[in-house]
């Protein structure tokens, strides 16, 4: 679900991969791999493409 601001919050299992979002048809790649693992919250910025693209 995408949230005011169009902020989304997400819990993921691996450390990078596509989050698709169904209800706006599009995907966002994205690579959590140089974080730490102990942080709590991650903020990434990314923007949702196409799901053709």
């Amino acid at each position: 679900m995408v949230g005011q601001g169009n902020q989304l919050y997400v819990r993921v299992s691996k450390v990078q991969g596509v989050l698709r979002i169904a209800n706006a048809a599009c995907k966002i790649v994205y690579d959590i791999s140089d974080v730490s693992e102990q942080d709590q919250l991650i903020r990434l910025r990314g923007v949702c493409r196409n799901e053709e693209a």
